[in-house]
Parts: C-alpha cells; sequence; structure tokens
C-alpha cells in the first residue's frame, strides 16, 4: 500500500461517493488509474465495504476502543459474534496473548447509561477473566486522524419522506449513481442530487470501510504511555506522522488517561518491533507495548443501523 492508496482511502473515508474524476484531480493521477487503483483495494480485501451511516455529532455519541481478556476456552468465531452482537459494536479483532484469549474492540455509544451497559454486557460474556475500556478523545480537527463516522455539518433534525425514500436504497448501494436512485425512488435526478447534499447537511455520511490487514501486511497497535509534561498528547500523532509517515496509520487517543493506541501497518514484525523501539526511546514515552492484530471481524454501525430502522419505520422497504 503506497501513499496514493492511503490517500485514496482518506478520501472515500470523507466521501466515498467522490467521483474518480474527483479523485484523480485530487491526487494528480489519470480518472482511469484511480479507477483501477479503488478497484484493486477492493479486490484485495484492503476496502471491505462502503456505507451509509449517522455521523457521532448527529447521534451525540462517543467511541471507545476495548480490550477483552479471556480464560481460552471459548470457541473463538462464536465469542466474535456474540461480542459483535451489542449494537454499540461495530469492530471486533482477535490480537496475540501470552494465555487465554485476547480481543479488541471499538465500540460506539451514547451517554454515561451506553457506556455503563456496553461494560456490564463485555465483562459478563462467558470465558471474560479481564476487560480494559478507553473512552476516545475526538479532535474536532478529525481529518486524517480518526477513522470514524465524526463530524457532520451538525445541524441534524428530522428526515423527510423524500430523503428517507433516498436513504432506502443508499443504504443497500452507498454509491448508487444519481440516475440509478432516480430510478428506483420515482424521483428526478435532480431531485436526488439535491436531497443527497440535505442529507450531508444533516449528518448523514457516506463512507469506506478497509481491513488493513489485507494484502499480505501486518496490522499492529502499540499501546504508548505519554509523559505529558515532556509532550501533550494531542501532539503526539503529529510527532508520529512525520516519523513514521509510511507506516503510521491512526492515532487512538484516550480521553481519559495518557495512553495513545498508535495504529501502524506494517510489511513484517521486525518492522514493528523498530518502530516500538524508537518511541520508546524518546524522552515522551514512558512506555510501550505492541499487539499484533491477526484478525478483524466488521459489525454495521450504530447510525447505520438507526438509518435502516428509519425506512423501516416509515414503510419504505415494503414500497
Amino acid at each position: 500500500m503506497d501513499p496514493i492508496d492511503k490517500k485514496i482511502l482518506w478520501e472515500l473515508h470523507e466521501d466515498c461517493r467522490m467521483s474518480y474524476q474527483t479523485l484523480s484531480n485530487i491526487l494528480g493521477i489519470s480518472a482511469n488509474a484511480v479507477k483501477k487503483r479503488v478497484a484493486k483495494l477492493i479486490d484485495t480485501g484492503v476496502i471491505s465495504s462502503f456505507t451509509v451511516m449517522l455521523s457521532i455529532d448527529y447521534l451525540k455519541s462517543e467511541v471507545l476502543y476495548g480490550l477483552v481478556y479471556t480464560d481460552g476456552e471459548e470457541d473463538e468465531e462464536e465469542f466474535i459474534q456474540s461480542l459483535g452482537s451489542n449494537g454499540m459494536v461495530h469492530v471486533v479483532g482477535t490480537i496475540a496473548s501470552g494465555g487465554g484469549g485476547a480481543y479488541n474492540f471499538f465500540a460506539q455509544y451514547i451517554g454515561s447509561q451506553g457506556l455503563s451497559e456496553l461494560g456490564r454486557f463485555v465483562r459478563t460474556l462467558p470465558h471474560v477473566t479481564q476487560t480494559e475500556m478507553f473512552p476516545l478523545l475526538i479532535p474536532k480537527d478529525h481529518r486524517g486522524v480518526q477513522a470514524l463516522p465524526v463530524r457532520g455539518k451538525e445541524q441534524g433534525g428530522e428526515f423527510s419522506r423524500t430523503e428517507l425514500k433516498v436513504l432506502r436504497w443508499l443504504v443497500d448501494d452507498s454509491r448508487m449513481s444519481i440516475s440509478e436512485l432516480a430510478s428506483c425512488s420515482g424521483l428526478t435526478a435532480r431531485r436526488v442530487g439535491r436531497t443527497i447534499e440535505q442529507l450531508k447537511d444533516k449528518g448523514v455520511m457516506f463512507s469506506v470501510r478497509w481491513n488493513l490487514s489485507a494484502g499480505g501486511y501486518d496490522q499492529v497497535m502499540i499501546r504508548t504511555l505519554i509523559d505529558e509534561k515532556k509532550l501533550p498528547i494531542t501532539e503526539v500523532a503529529e510527532w508520529v506522522r512525520e516519523r513514521f509517515p509510511d507506516q503510521f496509520w491512526l492515532p487512538y487517543v484516550s480521553a481519559d488517561e495518557p495512553i495513545v493506541f498508535l495504529s501502524f501497518v506494517v510489511s513484517n514484525m521486525q518492522e514493528a518491533e523498530n518502530i516500538a523501539q524508537i518511541l520508546k526511546a524518546t524522552d515522551f514515552v514512558k512506555s510501550t507495548k505492541v499487539s499484533v492484530r491477526f484478525s478483524e471481524t466488521k459489525f454495521p454501525w450504530m447510525g447505520y443501523m438507526i438509518i435502516k430502522d428509519m425506512v423501516r419505520k416509515a414503510g419504505l422497504y415494503d414500497s
């Protein structure tokens, strides 16, 4: 995965309905070259799906990164499905462990009650021996920082029936063309185009989901304890990005503790260990711990399921 592929993924994360020509203008390569690269990312599984969802701002929700440890007696696939069955959980991965089972997950929750319910759910799953949950800091200026459905335009509000008619088809294919949407919804192409812009203004996002372990690479998470007297935790990501521009992917910054989980995509584990050693040698890092993500299972975003429920309640699946 080269810098152009990374840029394509980030642009599609912001708006997966972006045309090949628009991507071409941004990247400075031909639209045909962009189309081939996107096709390859899909074929290799790096792009796992395209989706529509409500932004975090629209839902007034928060996100967290969690770690779950088990006694090792569980059926791995059954455990992953059980953890992912909670509507707040949208990614579950398996990670290396010295004993028993170990998993990480990402979840979205609304309010302290949602966080409490999620914690209780995870702790009471069969075979669980220990859990850690880290609510994440989501900066307002998020572009290129968090792979989350973060900030819409914050207008919010109820969706009209026309908007729901368009969403009814976009939940099945978020990249459906304007002409196809017009044909399916019974609206004019002009009306569809205007409606999509209205949806974006209200906080609907069209995004991409990826699997960074696809294509022969390793995805690692380096748990990094920061000495905030030396460097504010909010500035760590920029330092890491400048030092490791090719391998660094994302920071997941704990909102409660001076811990940042740094995500890297590397060609081998020696490369990951070298990165961890360089990090540990800096004066602002107290400790590092490398976790290898062996697999990753996607579950629907909360904001996607809420849209589907809105469409169902409007009776549009029967029309």
